[in-house]
């Protein structure tokens, strides 16, 4: 979904995937308990986060896209 999500941002938004097993720092950091998590960030802050699944159309909406 985040590949789907990335060609239609056309450039407007960088998308990264992590694997939590490897960045267990970062996951404690952003006190992430819970996998799949999202977060949106715009100049360094988190505009949205969702944690569990979440259906492409909510993600489509929250990105303005």
């Amino acid at each position: 979904m985040l590949a789907e999500l990335e060609i239609e941002a056309k450039g407007k938004y960088n998308f990264i995937q992590l694997n939590a097993d490897e960045n267990d720092a970062l996951m404690k950091a952003l006190d992430v308990t819970e996998i799949p998590a999202f977060f949106v960030y715009k100049d360094g802050e988190v505009t949205w986060q969702h944690i569990g699944l979440v259906e492409k159309s909510v993600l489509v909406t929250e990105l303005g896209l």
